[in-house]
């Protein structure tokens, strides 16, 4: 029993003896929160705290209704209410009843219900002994809340440094399996050079029948991705403690998508041969025609963040076909089932003409809508049939999101499963220079210091 569970029950057993009855019930409740004391705000946002002390085993759900209106009633009148001739729902054994509301300086901080099998028992002597009491008995309450806010914030701590360590031990566990699978490849390639290439007369018809070449491809393949994944490793390092480094520029961000796009359908043709076709679009919505303004961006940021929006849309699309990147200077997602993906719950949605908007579509397997938060925490997958088959750390989209937000930028999807998924990337568009300037000189935003999200910080919000 802890310190404040232990302090409500001497309280109970106190006011029991006092007054000589059979049941005392103490449930720290308020249902108007204007009313109630501040620490019983922040308790009775916590649905893992008991809140009941002393409560009759045989009160079924039926019995607490009846209770939680005769709260209300005492609530709003402020002072007791008494029934000498109760009648509770399957309790026909209670004669008398009372409902005194226990108070402080601060606001309410519960309800005391006191029974009794005898009618009438609730008579001005007994009532007159009660509050005498609770006039310092109160102060012990408080006590009792003080302390057991600070137990819940213990827990809290406690489950919170719980579940980081289990984050870290899944990511360690990732990161090696991650890290396995090129190695292992690596040493298989590095074992059979050693074996077979640096003699050139053993077993020369295994030799010539060796290409050499396809494997050290194969060995360039696995240590870009052993690069990559360190790096992206790295980039969750430098934004766990706010060294994350920005160079914002005036960016064309058509260029940039198509300068990604051709290399990208190469490589994609040397692997998976017809499987995949890559397009870009543009569409501008304007009064005037003119040319899609710069954003203002990191350019390699902006790689590095379409980079793994495109691996997502190739790895999750199994079948293969269509995925497309749209740039426009419009929000493609006005009037539909777009989310918007923050780490904040109060970020208001941006003006539409201080954005750009590249979105990139795939016709994949989708995200469920009850994961569709999940994945944007690090170190998170997608939990689908083919999870074991796909390569990935779980840092992709945490970094897509952390770096576009670093750039001052919000990310929005939309996806159904088995529909595919839409993410788009809103990046500020580039200041426009004064009218006296000859070279355009764009203000340098610093961006802000970020921060690693607990697992409750990232959000989702209907637009």
């Amino acid at each position: 029993m802890s310190s404040a569970e232990a302090l409500f029950a001497r309280v109970i057993m106190e006011i029991r003896a006092l007054i000589n009855c059979d049941i005392v019930y103490l449930d720290l409740v308020c249902f108007e929160t204007a009313l109630a004391h501040p620490l019983l705000q922040r308790l009775c946002v916590r649905e893992d705290l008991q809140r009941t002390y002393g409560k009759p085993g045989s009160w079924d759900e039926e019995m607490e209704g009846a209770l939680r209106a005769l709260y209300d009633i005492t609530t709003q009148m402020g002072v007791p209410w008494i029934s000498n001739a109760a009648h509770l729902p399957g309790q026909a054994s209670v004669g008398s009843l009372v409902v005194v509301p226990v108070s402080s300086s601060g606001g309410l901080l519960g309800m005391l219900v006191c029974c009794h099998t005898q009618p009438e028992f609730f008579h001005p002597g007994i009532m007159h002994l009660l509050q005498h009491y609770l006039a310092t008995g109160s102060r012990r309450l408080l006590e009792g809340l003080i302390e057991l806010y600070g137990e819940s914030c213990v827990r809290r701590h406690q489950d919170t440094s719980a579940q980081f360590l289990q984050e870290q031990h899944h990511f360690l566990a990732l990161l090696c399996h991650e890290l396995r699978r090129p190695l292992t490849a690596l040493k298989g390639y590095t074992e059979l050079y050693m074996t077979y290439g640096d003699d050139p007369g053993a077993q020369e018809a295994s030799l010539e029948s060796l290409d050499w070449r396809a494997y050290l491809r194969m060995v360039q393949e696995k240590t870009q991705q052993l690069e990559l994944l360190l790096n992206d490793v790295q980039d969750v390092a430098r934004v766990s403690q706010g060294q994350l480094r920005m160079s914002l520029d005036a960016v064309d961000i058509v260029s940039l998508c198509r300068q990604m796009i051709m290399p990208e359908q190469e490589r994609l043709e040397q692997v998976s041969p017809g499987q995949y076709r890559l397009s870009l679009e543009v569409a501008e919505v304007a009064e005037v025609a003119r040319e899609m303004p710069p954003a203002w961006v990191d350019p390699e940021r902006v790689r590095q963040a379409l980079a793994n929006l495109l691996d997502n849309a190739i790895k999750y699309s199994p079948q293969g076909g269509l995925i497309e990147i749209l740039v426009t200077d419009h929000a493609p997602y006005s009037g539909s089932s777009y989310f918007l993906v923050a780490t904040h719950t109060e970020r208001e949605r941006p003006a539409e003409d201080h954005y750009l908007y590249v979105t990139v579509h795939d016709h994949g397997v989708g995200i469920p809508r009850h994961l569709q938060q999940a994945l944007f925490r690090p170190f998170t997958r997608l939990e689908h049939d083919m999870h074991e088959r796909v390569p990935g750390n779980g840092l992709g989209l945490y970094l897509v999101q952390t770096l576009v937000e670093q750039m001052h930028g919000q990310v929005w999807l939309q996806s159904d499963e088995g529909r595919g998924t839409s993410i788009t990337l809103a990046l500020p568009i580039a200041p426009m220079p004064m009218a006296d300037e000859k070279t355009p000189q764009p203000e340098y935003r610093q961006p802000q210091r970020a921060k690693v999200p607990a697992p409750d910080e990232i959000v989702l919000h209907m637009p």
